[in-house]
């Protein structure tokens, strides 16, 4: 529910120039309820992925990956792409390109529902996308 959201909201706001309202969120999604719709915005809001201001709720936006998070992603679907499977931490370490620890890149990218990967008990990530 939390990808169909996110996509809607790029959609919309794309094809009307402003964003949807939770009532456009409930009819684009096909959800059930407009608690279920607000109860996955708060999901979202907490995990950084979208944000509102408290005052003009009206005003919801996705907010947009930073270019480390998309370097990383982009060399995850990579490496997905060429061994058919994804990589173990080892590996993502060998092949670090960016100018911070990896792990805080990861940390980001699994907060904001991007991949599951759950340190330190897991050397596997799972591309949620």
């Amino acid at each position: 529910m939390e990808v169909s959201i996110i996509r809607t909201i790029e959609s919309f706001s794309r094809t009307h120039g402003f964003p949807p309202s939770i009532q456009d969120l409930l009819h684009e999604t096909g959800a059930d309820s407009i608690l279920l719709i607000y109860r996955n915005l708060i999901k979202l809001k907490q995990r950084g992925f979208v944000e509102w201001d408290p005052n003009f709720p009206e005003l919801l936006k996705v907010r947009k990956l930073r270019v480390r998070e998309k370097r990383a992603l982009d060399i995850l679907r990579s490496f997905h792409a060429t061994h058919q499977r994804m990589p173990i931490i080892e590996e993502i370490l060998n092949m670090n390109h960016f100018r911070m620890p990896i792990d805080t890149i990861l940390e980001d990218l699994a907060r904001k529902a991007y991949i599951r990967w759950d340190p330190p008990f897991s050397e596997t990530i799972v591309l949620l996308e």
